[in-house]
């Protein structure tokens, strides 16, 4: 009976919809297959735990059969005639778990009355989203009440008062915050450092668009010691989320998303400022007794730019084990300025996007990246990506012009080629027709002849010439992994 039970728990979870608003058709199907299933799906209260809006009319049902299993509500949309009159006839539960309101501020206001204020001694996960910030009686009462097991706290369109008793009376293990960018009223960083003070054991902050503290120039909050704070999503100016940063420095952090506001007309040099002071600042994060070892740096913009880095986490090396750029706009300046903010000597994977470098640019990007094990190129101009590996030391140092932020000058011993440990070279969405193919060759039977060749080599929805070339190249490498590829003559 007790694994009939399980499997039954299966199909019920598996039946609810990602956001858990209904359950798909046939889903408590099984009850009908035999008497004995029947009795024994009855008698299991966690098949009954889950209180949907479009299930409103068999709350009485559930509430029946759930016995003293925590509750799960979930509340979507407008409510229906129907569904509010089964909810105004039901008996609130005292044993809500979860509450998952997605609806009007006036609906939110009628749900939120209508529940018993004593139903929520248990709760441990709140998420609400509403269309307005505006707040009402009930959503200001709700708020008021104390919350002694909430571990999360999803909020969207509005802010609680930093002295509400939802942020007093618990402790909070995830903090999900959104506002829109227009509404002015905002936390300050005292105010949210206050705020943070009070859940030492916080392992997930999430600010959204327009939810990041304000910066306050006359006040400067004491850095907050979070030490189980691993996962960090901010949006918001790159000022703000520097100034933010810092406020969590002490944090052991794992996972960082950041996704800076600008404008779109912003020039590169500001577009890169905003790049290098959060990076500074995430730095500096770092200055702890250990190294911290991070997975997942994520730095966006909304337009321009998305830098990722990922570390391996067995290693103490900077954040870069794999760095990922993505330029959407192309442009070369903005590219020469953002790639020094990384630190490159522990890069073993290197991908990227909109890259469009010269030849000397692309010999100094590989040339610091001495252990590159790892290189994936899509939508660019790959000529001088395969000239520059072609490179080979036979000049005695290379200098740029400024205003590059690359190292100017790189003294190269002679005949030292250019990411020697590189194995893997990944080609994505590129035209190698236009580059001259026979680049391409000259790469890899100058490495293959040096004993230093490429082990894979992977095309992936590019244009190739006709005439064998395939066949041509799997003689250089140890395997050749071709997909998508159109040949043109």
């Amino acid at each position: 009976m007790e694994l009939l039970s399980d499997v039954f728990l299966y199909v019920v979870e598996s039946g609810l919809r990602n956001d858990d608003t209904c359950f798909v058709a046939g889903t408590f199907d099984f009850l009908q297959v035999c008497r004995h299933w029947n009795k024994v799906a009855v008698a299991f209260p966690r098949l009954w735990v889950w209180w949907i809006a479009k299930a409103g009319k068999a709350w009485d049902l559930f509430n029946a059969r759930s016995g003293d299993a925590p509750l799960f509500l979930t509340w979507q949309g407008q409510f229906p005639d129907p569904t509010r009159d089964a909810f105004m006839d039901t008996k609130t539960p005292r044993r809500f778990r979860r509450l998952n309101f997605r609806s009007s501020r006036l609906e939110l206001e009628y749900l939120l009355g209508a529940l018993d204020s004593n139903s929520f001694s248990i709760t441990s996960s709140i998420r609400v989203f509403t269309d307005s910030g505006k707040r009402g009686e009930h959503l200001t009462r709700f708020l008021s009440l104390p919350f002694p097991k909430l571990s999360e706290l999803n909020i969207t369109n509005f802010l609680p008062d930093p002295s509400s008793a939802i942020f007093t009376t618990s402790s909070l293990t995830s903090l999900t915050l959104n506002l829109r960018e227009d509404d002015e009223r905002r936390y300050t960083r005292s105010q949210f450092s206050r705020i943070l003070q009070q859940h030492p054991n916080l392992r997930e902050l999430n600010l959204g668009e327009g939810a990041i503290p304000l910066v306050d120039q006359s006040e400067e909050p004491s850095s907050v010691v979070l030490p189980q704070l691993v996962d960090l999503r901010l949006d918001g100016s790159g000022t703000v989320i520097a100034g933010l940063m810092a406020l969590v420095s002490m944090s052991p952090l794992h996972n960082v998303v950041i996704r800076f506001q600008h404008t779109y007309l912003s020039n590169v040099w500001d577009l890169s400022d905003t790049v290098k002071q959060i990076l500074t600042a995430y730095y500096k994060c770092q200055g702890l007794e250990h190294p911290r070892k991070v997975d997942h740096l994520t730095v966006s913009s909304r337009h321009e730019l998305v830098a990722s880095a990922r570390s391996s986490p067995t290693l103490e090396c900077p954040p870069t084990y794999s760095l990922e750029l993505q330029f959407y706009d192309m442009r070369n300046a903005l590219a020469k300025e953002t790639i020094p903010l990384f630190p490159s000597e522990h890069t073993r994977v290197f991908a990227t996007t909109g890259l469009n470098l010269d030849v000397d640019d692309w010999r100094i990007v590989l040339l610091n990246m001495k252990g590159l094990l790892s290189l994936r190129l899509d939508r660019l101009d790959i000529g001088p990506v395969l000239d520059a590996l072609c490179f080979d030391g036979e000049s005695a140092y290379l200098d740029l012009p400024t205003p590059h932020l690359i190292i100017h000058t790189i003294t190269v011993e002679p005949y030292l080629p250019i990411a020697p440990r590189l194995q893997s070279l990944s080609f994505r969405n590129l035209d190698i027709i236009s580059t001259r193919s026979q680049k391409l060759f000259n790469v890899l039977e100058r490495r293959f002849n040096r004993h230093i060749g490429l082990k894979i080599l992977a095309v992936q929805l590019c244009r190739v010439p006709t005439g064998g070339y395939r066949e041509g190249l799997k003689g250089l490498v140890e395997g050749v992994a071709w997909a998508g590829v159109e040949e043109v003559a």
